[in-house]
């Protein structure tokens, strides 16, 4: 029990209720007091705590609550350089908006690999090199025209990470620029595209960083291939190790 009060994000909730109570009570103190003599009750006509002050004591909270909790956030993520690695469930989708998505889009296995240098508590750069490979399920029930969006390829890039860190729970916004290298197949209604080589790619990633040093990831990441209109990536998790000096 003692472990969960220490945890900083707790301690936060903690100073916000009791810094909010403290107003409220003062409030309901201020206006709602009254003071009963000879069987007659008196309400107060000027109240202690104007609507001056009232606002004054609200920014005041909010502001010890934002210095507060910007206090324990600049000590939730790392710098320094790590090597992180992921491991997910991939997924290829075509630009277009098809009918009947889910019997098009290609499904399979996807892994990456990133080289992390931590410059500030907040951003990164992340060189990276991972592999996809997805398919689509023949179902000539479901799918008669056969259409699909398949990716099997290799790809590796450059990107950053832009962190807003919350103490065990540090969202994160990730883009940057990259390449592909394989086989791509985007065949529907509106798109017929087919391409082996390299291809070029956008990687954007939304994500949460893990743990009490953010070493635990979990992902939805796609990398955009305007060459071949189609977006391939995955729902992963991932691990980062650091790399001592």
């Amino acid at each position: 029990m003692l472990f969960f009060l220490k945890l900083p994000s707790l301690r936060i909730g903690w100073f916000f209720f009791a810094e909010f109570y403290l107003l409220e009570f003062r409030v309901s103190y201020d206006f709602f007091v009254s003071i009963k003599l000879k069987n007659k009750t008196y309400i107060r006509k000027q109240p202690i705590l104007t609507k001056k002050s009232f606002m004054t004591q609200i920014l005041r909270s909010f502001a010890l609550l934002f210095a507060t909790f910007f206090s324990h956030q600049i000590t939730a993520q790392a710098t320094g350089n790590f090597i992180k690695g992921s491991i997910g469930f991939g997924l290829t989708t075509p630009h277009h908006n098809e009918e009947n998505l889910e019997n098009i889009s290609g499904f399979g296995f996807y892994a990456n690999a990133e080289y992390v240098m931590g410059l500030t508590k907040w951003f990164s750069i992340r060189p990276y090199a991972g592999a996809v490979f997805t398919s689509t399920h023949d179902d000539v029930i479901k799918n008669p025209e056969q259409y699909k969006a398949e990716t099997n390829a290799f790809f590796l890039g450059g990107k950053v990470r832009v962190c807003a860190p919350i103490p065990w729970f540090a969202a994160y916004l990730e883009t940057g620029i990259g390449a592909s290298i394989g086989s791509f197949k985007t065949y529907t209604y509106h798109i017929n595209e087919k391409k082996n080589g390299i291809t070029p790619h956008i990687p954007i990633s939304f994500g949460l960083a893990l743990g009490r040093k953010n070493k635990f990831d979990i992902a939805y990441s796609f990398y955009s291939s305007l060459a071949v209109k189609q977006s391939f990536g995955a729902i992963s998790a991932g691990y980062s190790f650091p790399l001592h000096r």
